[in-house]
């Protein structure tokens, strides 16, 4: 019998408000995810994998001593598949699906042990690996082989996450990625190049950065010209760029992840696919928790306050749209421009225009709507698809 569930003093006191947003993006993706799959595979038997690389203890305390405690990642994405596969085998589709979890620290790994055996269902379709995620990267992609997969590359703080390994999860072809990119430590510890000839320290923090890039070109960027926002933008798509050299058509996006104490980013999240509907619908997601993110930054402020003033205060936080609406008439006339007097599929418009800023699927749709009204755009009848060509006049 695996050890008993550690109290919850044993696991972080509370989740951040970036956690809670990676986890609210976890559980949405994965239904989408599967549905999107299922779709595309009707009549076939689809087979899906839930791989959390930094695992952690698999739970959170609750704001409530006496309550259960809060699911982690890897739970979560178990429970979210399980929910998934319970539905499809209601409605009679053939679907498979199993769970890998890697975490590198023995007392927390045995914490995650009894967590999956008191929290997790279907238990015999879940894998639990002691060691650290580049040292079983085999392991890994031997578990995805055959399936499509969902990866999350997640360490606790600036662990070590070596270029090398990763861009061996994201040359899969069937693998989706959701990555921590942490983008203060790298700044951070960018400041040791200048130190890094004489002090062991500096010389350690380097080589950590010339790992996880993959390449001592990251260099180039420590720059006291740029920003500190230019640098982490420039360093994500070094990053993304370096990554594309193993697989060109990878289609990634990025969000920072704000917490409640400071206004600027600590870490981003990457998200990486191949699968141009499984962007669209991530991206549409990621929006949904930026705005959740505002609210509940604010709620926590106003809790911290409340807890240090001792004074309640008088007011609800609302929910407020932290995502600027998008013009679709310009979008439109953008769209006109870039393809004017040109045919092409609906895909390609998608992939053009789903990496404009706060641009959605539902955003496209209605700028070329308007262009079919203004009869700048013809497109044959029928239902509309990813195939469908579209003439722009």
């Amino acid at each position: 019998m695996t050890d008993v569930v550690a109290d919850q003093k044993d696991f972080y006191q509370r989740k951040k408000v970036p956690t809670e947003i990676k986890h609210l993006i976890l559980e949405k993706y994965i239904a989408s995810w599967g549905g999107i799959i299922l779709q595309g595979n009707k009549g076939r038997r689809v087979r899906l994998a839930f791989v959390d690389t930094c695992a952690g203890s698999g739970l959170f305390g609750s704001y409530d001593i006496e309550a259960e405690p809060l699911l982690g990642s890897p739970l979560i994405g178990i429970n979210s598949l399980h929910a998934l596969a319970t539905h499809e085998r209601n409605i009679n589709c053939d679907m498979q699906s199993k769970a890998l979890l890697i975490e590198k620290d023995e007392k927390t790994f045995r914490s995650l042990k009894a967590a999956i055996e008191k929290y997790a269902p279907n238990q015999e379709n879940v894998e639990a690996i002691h060691g650290e995620f580049a040292e079983k990267i085999d392991n890994l992609l031997q578990f995805c082989e055959d399936y499509f997969s969902l990866v999350l590359i997640d360490p606790f703080g600036p662990s070590s996450v070596p270029f090398w390994a990763v861009s061996r999860v994201v040359a899969q072809k069937y693998t989706d990625i959701t990555m921590h990119f942490p983008s203060n430590a790298i700044l951070r510890m960018s400041g040791h190049l200048t130190y890094e000839p004489a002090n062991r320290i500096s010389q350690e923090r380097v080589k950590w950065l010339d790992d996880f890039f993959g390449s001592p070109d990251w260099r180039k960027i420590v720059d006291s010209s740029l920003s500190t926002e230019e640098k982490e933008e420039r360093w994500i798509q070094f990053y993304l760029d370096r990554l594309r050299l193993f697989s060109k058509d990878i289609l990634p996006i990025s969000i920072p992840l704000l917490f409640e104490t400071k206004e600027r980013p600590i870490y981003h999240l990457i998200f990486m696919t191949r699968n141009l509907s499984g962007l669209m619908e991530m991206k549409r997601i990621m929006q949904q928790a930026k705005e959740y993110e505002a609210f509940r930054r604010e709620q926590v402020k106003q809790q911290m306050r409340i807890e240090k003033t001792r004074q309640g205060e008088l007011f609800e936080i609302e929910k407020t749209a932290s995502v600027p609406s998008v013009n679709i008439d310009e979008l439109a006339k953008q769209l006109h421009h870039k393809f004017k007097s040109k045919s092409v599929t609906r895909e390609v418009v998608y992939r053009f225009a789903i990496f404009l800023e706060n641009v959605l699927k539902t955003n496209i749709d209605k700028a070329l709507t308007l262009l079919k009204r203004q009869r700048l755009l013809e497109t044959p009848a029928g239902k509309a698809s990813l195939n469908q060509l579209l003439k722009f006049l």
